[in-house]
């Protein structure tokens, strides 16, 4: 038998020591002096295993398991890449001039719905700002509707756009969640996210997840980006969030969740993005404050043969930071074709057991090798090592993990 290579220990107090593994999510506080190979009880819960046992190949098999998955199909669609916002970190830059999605590409998708009817169908509204073009989600909808093809919805929007049309049709067309950005507190936010008159958007966005409360049965995700300047006041929007949306919030139909700013585009402003240190600090406060520990995560939507995205003009892609980008498409709708050779180098083309460093990194179950496009270049030397975590985080997370559990 052998200890787990996945296996993390933290000394803790009266001679003990927290255990957490990787792999299995298994936690346990044991003595520090039963750490070894006989103990029945690490064997039980796999912190120890036998020595022929490859632990590395158990999760390459799950991970491309995850890749090759086709149990159900996730497709994102942008009828339109046009935005009301210019928000100046916005990956999609000069790509969201493409306007709504012409009759030809909406039969393209229709056609496309159809035939991956015979498994769950859960499709991704996305833009650009997707309502600007309500009658491109309208049409494909009622056509899913009409031909009793099965399907749940969701939709990414910047949250300016709740028209009467809007509320009366988001839950026949079975839009379940509408994930909105705020930038901050308004003084934060309406520097960022504001209209190309310059005109801000924070009351009115606030406004509406009012109305899509009171008047559909959709969840809300309030997705908050960070960067250094606004890093500091995420809990002062906490408490303003609470303020408003205290009930949907404690029911879960609202959640708030934070996401750091990345620097895709070179913005004006990039330099104040977070580094992997500063956003695992404020990633370990609130996974402290949630009393939770990473899981175990897969292959991206890059990678998976059931993730499809559909841009206004039908070309197809892989990934959400590729939308608009049609040198990074794999194949277009109208022309029912794929690019098999470009769609397998997304999915295979550099894979986190391919680095060494992360073969042998204790914590790779929880990060998966992170974006696979980061990945892929950081194989090129191209970007600084792209990790989500690190093992001294994952110790902290465990110790507040362990004391808020027992407190």
């Amino acid at each position: 038998m052998k200890k787990s290579k996945y296996n993390i220990a933290v000394p803790y107090k009266d001679e003990t020591i927290l255990l957490f593994n990787t792999l299995t999510g298994a936690f346990i506080r044991i003595p520090e002096k039963k750490y070894n190979t006989t103990n029945e009880v690490l064997i039980k819960n796999k912190f120890v295993v036998p020595k022929e046992n490859d632990e590395i190949d158990l999760y390459k098999y799950r991970y491309l398991a995850g890749i090759y998955a086709t149990r159900g199909c996730l497709i994102t669609i942008a009828p339109t890449m046009l935005c009301n916002f210019c928000c100046p970190y916005c990956f999609e830059g000069e790509n969201k001039r493409q306007g709504n999605m012409p009759t030809e590409v909406i039969e393209g998708v229709k056609k496309l719905l159809k035939s991956k009817s015979g498994k769950p169908l859960s499709i991704t509204w996305f833009g650009g700002e997707p309502f600007l073009n309500w009658s491109g989600i309208s049409e494909i909808s009622e056509y899913l509707i009409n031909e009793g093809i099965k399907f749940s919805a969701n939709a990414i929007s910047n949250g300016s756009i709740c028209t009467e049309r809007v509320l009366s049709d988001i839950d026949r067309f079975k839009i379940r969640s509408v994930q909105v950005t705020l930038d901050g507190c308004k003084e934060q936010h309406d520097q960022k996210r504001k209209y190309h008159n310059g005109a801000p958007s924070f009351d009115l966005i606030i406004a509406n997840i009012h109305k899509l409360l009171e008047k559909t049965h959709t969840e809300i995700i309030i997705r908050v980006n960070l960067d250094r300047s606004n890093i500091n006041s995420f809990a002062d929007l906490q408490v303003y969030l609470k303020s408003q949306f205290s009930d949907a919030l404690a029911t879960g139909r609202v959640r708030i969740s934070p996401s750091p700013v990345q620097n895709r585009t070179e913005f004006d402003g990039c330099s104040n993005c977070l580094d992997g240190d500063e956003y695992g600090e404020f990633e370990y406060k609130i996974f402290r404050q949630k009393a939770q520990l990473p899981h175990p995560v897969g292959p991206c939507s890059l990678r998976c043969r059931s993730s499809i995205g559909v841009g206004p003009d039908g070309s197809i892609y892989k990934c959400l930071e590729h939308f608009g980008d049609v040198s990074k498409a794999i194949g277009s709708v109208v022309t029912s074709t794929v690019n098999l050779t470009k769609e397998s180098d997304y999915a295979v083309g550099t894979l986190p057991f391919d680095l060494e460093e992360c073969r042998n990194c204790s914590i790779l179950p929880i990060c998966g090798g992170s974006c696979a496009i980061d990945l892929s270049k950081y194989a090129k030397g191209q970007v600084h090592k792209p990790c989500l975590y690190t093992e001294e985080l994952i110790k902290k997370m465990m110790i507040s993990y362990y004391e808020t559990q027992n407190s």
